[in-house]
């Protein structure tokens, strides 16, 4: 047996867990990993949420579960479930996240996702773990990612390069049921993530005219359509029982039109020719008391 002692080095502290033994990053001591792990609990459990509203999108079903099983400070970052996660950084803190999503889920939800009618029976489970996602199954792993990510913070975006976390970090694992095909999606954020992010929020507040400000800069961006009538012709019904394909409908196009958004009469237009293409020019404003029924 035996008995020699870890040997240690002036650049790292040692902890043992069971019989494991894992290097700790002294930056990490005396920082308030769990005070920030606590934090984030109702966001997390706000993801949960999502998660199920989204993967029940995905799939055109009503029976997807989704279980937060596990919300942990790890020494060392657990291995990758499979050869490809997802990576996010934040655009104003320091860290990174790695996100994946257990391959014996993300087949049927991919061939959902994009328009099959995958099975989620037992049967249909197969172990895939050293399997290399493919485009496909990527892109619904990164999207599910990106819905947990966004109930922590916005301003998420993908690294040029990444590679595992190997350092401390914040390890939570959602336990993720359809029909009878089980899997997860863990998620972790190392320790810079994890400080930033579970910081207290303090509550924003606006005054009246702030916030109708806002409202206004909202609404002058809402699309509107507009609409004008450039030619129409009066026929009798039995005029128009008779049209058949090729027959030609004389009408003359009226120099000046109404131009309006839905029932709303807006302004009088010109009918114009530039360069080649029909155009509106606005002539007049059609004030609102004039907008009586047609």
């Amino acid at each position: 047996m035996n008995n020699k002692k870890p040997r240690e080095d002036n650049n790292s502290t040692k902890i043992k867990t069971d019989d494991r033994v894992f290097d700790i990053d002294p930056r990490t001591l005396g920082r308030p990993l769990n005070i920030a792990r606590n934090n984030l609990i109702s966001r997390i459990q706000n993801g949960r949420k999502s998660l199920v509203l989204a993967i029940n999108s995905m799939t055109r079903r009503r029976d997807a579960k989704v279980h937060v099983r596990e919300v942990s400070i790890e020494m060392q970052a657990p291995a990758p479930l499979h050869p490809t996660p997802v990576y996010f950084s934040h655009h104003q803190h320091q860290g990174l996240s790695m996100l994946e999503v257990t391959p014996n889920l993300l087949s049927p939800l991919a061939d959902a996702f994009y328009g099959g009618n995958p099975s989620f029976s037992a049967e249909a489970e197969t172990d895939m773990s050293s399997i290399e996602l493919n485009s496909s199954e990527q892109r619904v792993q990164a999207r599910l990612s990106a819905v947990v990510l966004n109930q922590l913070d916005s301003a998420w975006h993908s690294p040029k390069q990444a590679s595992p976390l190997e350092s401390c970090c914040l390890h939570v694992q959602f336990d993720i049921s359809i029909g009878d095909v089980h899997g997860a999606l863990s998620m972790q954020l190392d320790d810079n993530l994890l400080i930033a992010l579970g910081k207290p929020h303090n509550p924003i507040t606006a005054t009246p005219e702030e916030i109708n400000e806002r409202r206004s800069k909202q609404l002058r961006h809402v699309p509107v359509c507009l609409n004008a009538v450039l030619a129409q012709q009066t026929m009798s019904l039995d005029q128009v029982t008779q049209l058949k394909v090729g027959d030609i409908i004389s009408a003359d196009v009226q120099e000046i039109v109404e131009v309006s958004s839905g029932a709303q009469k807006l302004f009088l237009a010109r009918v114009s020719e530039q360069n080649n293409h029909l155009v509106l020019q606005i002539t007049d404003h059609i004030n609102p008391a004039e907008n009586f029924p047609s």
